[in-house]
């Protein structure tokens, strides 16, 4: 084993940052021991990381995983995982950038991708938001903030600019209209209507 065994706590990490941990830790030569596969539900582990045995594994206290009977463990935040690893640091397209609104739909497609890539606000969140204001920013965590005067921030805010462009697939149903008749200050179908009175017997004219 070429690092550290190390520690990062997990918490309010999502599970494609948390697979991430799993996958650099693996390239850098460690062995699988727990994989987020393998767990149908990590929520009651606090950290993830590789110990002494170089195995990746969960632990839930830092002092079972940090303070066991090998040696302290290095607890490491997820931006310093690369370096600890010795790993060329990822460039997600999709992190480290700031994007000028072009209106609302324009919004809702870029916090769409952003949340498919890992990425929430920085409450957490994932809900898509339809008034945000006029420019997003994605840090290298993938947590996005949101700013309504373009003037005052955006060329000072971190970030590289970039341009986002995406299609939707347009779905559409054809329902044919179905004509309606007022009866007695009702609406129902002209078609069930006209049937309705084909089918009073006739009675003839009356003498």
């Amino acid at each position: 084993m070429n690092f550290e065994p190390f520690c990062i706590e997990i918490e309010g990490l999502t599970e494609q940052q948390v697979k991430s941990i799993e996958r650099k830790a693996v390239t850098a030569g460690a062995k699988t021991e727990e994989s987020v596969e393998m767990m149908s539900d990590y929520s009651e582990w606090r950290f993830y990381g590789v110990d002494y045995e170089n195995q990746v594994v969960f632990y839930d206290n830092i002092g079972d995983y940090a303070n066991s009977r090998y040696e302290k463990l290095r607890l490491l935040t997820l931006d310093q995982l690369d370096a600890h690893l010795g790993l060329e640091p990822e460039k997600h397209p999709l992190r480290d950038v700031k994007l000028k609104v072009l209106d609302n739909e324009h919004s809702e497609a870029f916090q769409e991708a952003v949340f498919a890539s890992g990425g929430r606000w920085r409450s957490g969140s994932t809900e898509v938001d339809s008034e945000v204001g006029s420019a997003l920013y994605v840090d290298y965590n993938g947590e996005m903030s949101a700013s309504f005067n373009l003037c005052l921030t955006f060329d000072k805010a971190a970030g590289e600019e970039v341009e986002f462009t995406y299609e939707r697939q347009l779905t559409y149903s054809i329902n044919k209209v179905t004509p309606k008749v007022e009866v007695l200050g009702k609406l129902y179908n002209k078609e069930d209507v006209e049937k309705a009175i084909a089918s009073i017997p006739y009675q003839g004219k009356p003498t």
